[in-house]
């Protein structure tokens, strides 16, 4: 996939969200380039087109999310009922499938569908959608500068690159369960999944 197609495909996005979101989304895409340049340099393209199409329904309503979910056959579990704000991961990943197949692939469908709540399981491409998400450079808030400074101040002096993004991953996990505790929101069953599964690989890898 050529540059050319790649701006075609950003001016397609552009026209479905608005502008302050698709500047997050264009904020995504450059820093997954840089993060994947360090982890999954054979698969950049893949990578960007996920985080073009990774908040691709962020702005819809929770009853649209919802009711997109019940017209395509999604099923949705209490959780996701109770907690709509997730959904976008889900519906995005859908629509991404149906509207945009050629752009596409499991892999792809996969990080977009975690990129939210993450979850157990998740792989290098995975992560680095979901701290893109975080980290990008039009995240201001403290919790994100933090995060952006310890992945990349200790990036170079890591000696196990891999075992430096499951720590910074795990962090951000752990940033989003305190936040929404703080705020008394419960805290969607994936996240906690994937906490505990970062919390297995980190031991696993200090210990080895």
């Amino acid at each position: 996939m050529n540059e050319e197609k790649f701006l075609k495909l950003r001016i397609q996005l552009s026209s479905r969200i608005g502008s302050r979101r698709f500047a997050h989304t264009l904020g995504v895409e450059e820093e997954i380039v840089r993060l994947g340049e360090k982890y999954l340099p054979d698969d950049l393209q893949r990578l960007r087109i996920a985080a073009l199409f990774h908040d691709i329904t962020k702005e819809w309503s929770p009853a649209a999310q919802i009711a997109y979910c019940q017209k395509n056959g999604l099923p949705l579990s209490e959780a996701e009922l109770s907690s709509p704000r997730v959904l976008h991961a889900r519906t995005g990943a859908a629509v991404a499938a149906r509207e945009f197949p050629a752009f596409v692939d499991d892999t792809i469908l996969h990080a977009i569908s975690l990129h939210t709540t993450g979850g157990a399981g998740m792989t290098i491409f995975d992560e680095l959608l979901y701290l893109s998400d975080y980290i990008e450079p039009t995240r201001t808030y403290p919790e994100c500068l933090a995060l952006r400074e310890y992945f990349w101040g200790g990036y170079e002096g890591a000696a196990d690159k891999e075992l430096h993004l499951h720590r910074t991953v795990r962090r951000a996990l752990w940033d989003t369960v305190e936040e929404l505790r703080g705020k008394n929101i419960v805290v969607f069953p994936a996240t906690l999944d994937a906490l505990s599964y970062f919390d297995r690989i980190v031991q696993d890898r200090e210990k080895n």
